[in-house]
């Protein structure tokens, strides 16, 4: 994972926390699995390297305004997934009601 984000984006965390075993995309008829988790405390420390047919782009959100996005918005079913199993480790409790 570590590996895959300075080479997708140039950012270099200083912790990754897994969130969790691997879960099957949204989609109904895809059998693809996606593996959640955390990059805390990332810093640029060079430049993106990507393949010719990937299409990626860095966008730097604060995290209120993320989740007000996921919840207003048509935002990617793993995205809202790991955010919300991230945000424990992000300084947010939820207690059962």
């Amino acid at each position: 994972m570590r590996r895959e984000l300075l080479e997708e984006t140039g950012y270099k965390p200083s912790e990754v926390i897994f969130l969790g075993p691997p879960l099957f995309m949204a989609t109904r008829n895809s059998w693809t699995r996606f593996h959640p988790f955390l990059a805390k405390g990332c810093r640029k420390v060079k430049e993106a390297k990507v393949d010719l047919s990937e299409e990626i782009e860095v966008i730097s959100t604060p995290l209120e305004e993320w989740i007000l996005l996921a919840l207003s918005e048509l935002i990617e079913p793993s995205a809202i997934v790991t955010t919300f199993r991230s945000l424990p480790y992000l300084g947010y409790e939820f207690t059962k009601t």
